[in-house]
């Protein structure tokens, strides 16, 4: 069973949704020692969810990734 370990929602890095505007939430799956795990991002208010996930990297090196693909923003 894989556990999940909920994470402040106003993380500093971490911009707000890119649809509605309102602050997301995070969490871990899994840990260091498990061939399965994540992190994942997630809206509470639209749903949208971005999850990456790898056997390599340690959730440190995941929760980078994430963030980089998260807050990267197209802009007008």
């Amino acid at each position: 069973m894989t556990k999940s370990y909920n994470y402040d929602t106003m993380y500093e890095g971490l911009k707000p949704c890119p649809l509605c505007g309102n602050p997301v939430m995070w969490n871990h799956k899994g840990n260091d020692y498990t061939q399965k795990r994540s992190v994942v991002i997630k809206c509470p208010s639209c749903h949208v969810r971005m999850e990456v996930a790898g056997i390599r990297y340690p959730l440190a090196k995941l929760e980078e990734i994430i963030l980089a693909k998260w807050n990267n923003r197209v802009s007008n």
